[in-house]
């Protein structure tokens, strides 16, 4: 029952929830949230894309490989950002968090079953609707590090901010790795 309490929580009271989650016995109960989330999302997806027989559990399986690897490498990254910016946290602390503030995107399965039956008109109310689901996901997550860390919410925001900085500057310089071989592939032949 204590997984419900602190769903519920999450969704309407997360300043007082966040608060309370950093323990690692919510770990286990985290990862069903992650599966769940995943399998909602990969049931949405194969509902709005008309697709049905062997490729819905293919891409259920897609999707829930996605999640894990989204919400294991997202922690260790958030994890490392916030000890950057003088977080005390731990990393199950930080993937509790990410995982219990992943709970909106839930309401992105019938949100777009609901636009879905109203008609194609509706696509701009669901895009409307996804970006504000997508924002309570960043801000549950910035609360989340917040509690997770025990630091200003000042520092939780530069701290998911430089993940996007990473992530920028990997591709960067993977993109600049692949140009360099393939410059140095072709002076070789």
């Amino acid at each position: 029952m204590r997984i419900l309490d602190n769903i519920y929580g999450v969704l309407f009271k997360p300043s007082s929830t966040f608060s309370e989650l950093p323990n690692r016995q919510y770990l286990g109960g985290s990862f069903l949230i992650v599966l769940l989330v995943s399998i909602i999302n990969a049931m949405t997806e194969a509902a709005a894309l008309n697709i049905g027989g062997v490729s819905v559990p293919i891409l259920t399986l897609i999707s829930v490989g996605f999640y894990l690897l989204f919400w294991i490498f997202s922690s260790l990254f958030l994890s490392f950002a916030a000890d950057f910016m003088g977080g005390a946290g731990k990393i199950t602390d930080t993937m509790i968090g990410l995982a219990y503030a992943l709970l909106p995107t839930i309401f992105l399965g019938p949100l777009c079953i609901l636009t879905n039956s109203l008609g194609m008109d509706e696509t701009g109310i669901y895009n409307i609707f996804k970006i504000l689901i997508y924002l309570w996901t960043l801000s549950l997550i910035i609360i989340s590090l917040k509690n997770a860390h025990r630091f200003h919410t000042t520092q939780a925001i530069l701290s998911v901010l430089s993940i996007f900085f990473i992530i920028l500057g990997l591709t960067f310089a993977t993109i600049m790795l692949s140009v360099l071989g393939g410059a140095f592939y072709i002076s070789i032949l």
